[in-house]
């Protein structure tokens, strides 16, 4: 299964990408919503975790 992790947190964003790989997760990065969406919507993707800010 290949997983997109859209969040702005670098770190935290990597953390949450270690732990799916270790449980046999393709996982790929995005760091902020514009590349976050151009990847979502390419259709490449069986779940995206996205983190969204709430003010």
């Amino acid at each position: 299964m290949k997983v997109l992790v859209v969040d702005d947190e670098v770190r935290l964003a990597q953390s949450v990408a270690r732990g799916l790989r270790a449980e046999g997760f393709i996982v790929d990065l995005a760091h902020d919503g514009l590349s976050g969406r151009d990847a979502a919507t390419s259709g490449a993707y069986d779940a995206v975790v996205l983190d969204i800010r709430r003010s």
